[in-house]
């Protein structure tokens, strides 16, 4: 959405962006976990798979996702877009002028990887990787002039993080762009088959609603996977792909204790990557392994839980933790439903074999903190299941083991969502996809 603004706007178009969420400047991210989750993520950072099986991440705050990112910015693999031009008939994903495309948004983010250097976790990361012999490669970061501070998660206070508040939607605004924020589009409206406007609740100062009807004569429905579904759904759009095919990169988190302090709240969170585990069945299904960032609040949430008195020695040990994250390639997907009221339902269950590939990144993560040299490794579970140095290698394998043999049920391991995707797809065919792969639906 960000991008269209910004390019229309430069054209000399008269440009409205409609926004669900509020416009926060670098001087409101203060660091406050708390306050700014509520203030800059779906539902204050509770959403939720229907099942409750899986926290979903999702930006709710003008720039989206890109306010909240992690500045990873990795460009779409040459499979993939292979992938969406075999597959499903997208011929443009494979051509010359696609590959400019990615160049110039690249170029405007400012996607580099000169500012990727190592704090703690990401150095332990490496280590372990290394001593594995697995594959090991430097995460692209959309920045310029980064300090380091880690606070990405909770949007940057330096504007180094170049999302499209600091780029496109700030090129729509030097065009003359117009925005109305805290304002939720209830559906486009349409005749004939050419979209004429739509229907919006706008929410003042005071926080009293206002219904407004925003005439135009093209309508960019770019709300996320999350309520871009519902927003066509509710539009009396009725292709059955509308809201089908969600993909969450369903993601584990697994930490580890060292001897020596970590502090993965400091640094670079996020610059290492390894893909030894991204292709488990020959079409480039897998897991990526990365470290993420986890300041207190975070951590607490995802940590395994016993009971009170031990969640707190866990958490006294906060500054020796490290992390890794298991990011899985779900092959099958869910969909986007709505409620009686109108609002988006995550209708998602992991399917067996994705939760087979979320499970070999999970011993992945467990056999890299090992190899690290963690004197403590956790595993993912709701119970507190962990393996000590002194234990010895054996034990270490039949630890390994027993989480193989646990497998993965609804809530054990938790696991959650950073990537949101797929839900209105451009395919060549109806069948396939909500949307023609020029755009329109």
């Amino acid at each position: 959405g960000g991008v269209v603004a910004g390019e229309l706007s430069a054209a000399g178009h008269d440009v409205v962006i409609v926004e669900k969420g509020g416009y926060h400047a670098e001087s409101d991210f203060d660091g406050n976990e708390r306050n700014l989750m509520e203030a800059l993520f779906e539902k204050h950072g509770a959403l939720t798979t229907a099942d409750t099986a899986m926290v979903v991440l999702a930006g709710s705050t003008l720039g989206g996702g890109t306010t909240i990112n992690w500045s990873a910015s990795f460009r779409t693999p040459d499979h993939v877009l292979q992938e969406w031009s075999d597959e499903y008939g997208i011929s443009a994903a494979t051509s010359q002028s696609w590959q400019e495309s990615l160049d110039a948004v690249s170029q405007r983010m400012n996607v580099n990887c000169d500012e990727s250097d190592l704090n703690g976790n990401n150095r332990v990361f490496a280590e372990g990787v290394e001593a594995l012999g697995w594959h090991l490669d430097t995460i692209p970061r959309n920045v310029k002039g980064c300090v380091d501070c880690s606070f990405c998660y909770y949007g940057c206070t330096h504007g180094a993080k170049q999302g499209t508040l600091k780029t496109y939607l700030q090129d729509a605004a030097e065009h003359g762009a117009r925005f109305l924020v805290n304002a939720m589009v209830r559906r486009v409206l349409h005749e004939n088959g050419k979209a004429t406007g739509a229907i919006v609740e706008a929410q003042d100062a005071e926080g009293k609603v206002h219904i407004c009807v925003v005439q135009a004569k093209m309508v960019v429905v770019s709300a996320g996977s999350i309520h871009t579904p519902a927003i066509l759904q509710r539009s009396s759009l009725h292709n059955p792909q509308i809201g089908a095919n969600l993909h969450l990169h369903p993601t584990a988190f697994v930490f580890s204790r060292f001897e020596e302090p970590i502090n993965f709240w400091q640094g670079v969170p996020m610059s290492r990557v390894s893909k030894e585990l991204a292709n488990l069945d020959g079409r480039h299904y897998g897991v990526a392994l990365e470290v993420a960032p986890a300041h207190p609040g975070l951590t607490a949430s995802t940590i395994p839980w016993n009971n009170g008195r031990e969640h707190k020695h866990l958490m006294g040990q906060f500054g020796n933790m490290a992390n890794i994250i298991a990011i899985t390639r779900d092959y099958h997907g869910g969909q986007v439903t709505l409620d009686q009221y109108g609002n988006p339902v995550l209708d998602y269950r992991l399917h067996k074999e994705d939760a087979a590939h979320v499970l070999r990144g999970i011993l992945g993560a467990l056999r890299i903190h090992h190899a690290a040299g963690a004197s403590v490794i956790y595993a993912p579970h709701n119970q507190m299941i962990f393996w000590k140095r002194e234990e010895g290698d054996s034990q270490f394998v039949r630890f390994l083991r027993k989480i193989e043999d646990a497998g993965l049920k609804p809530n054990a391991p938790p696991l959650f969502s950073a990537h949101q995707m797929s839900s209105c797809r451009m395919a060549g065919s109806a069948t396939q996809g909500a949307l023609k792969p020029t755009g329109e639906t």
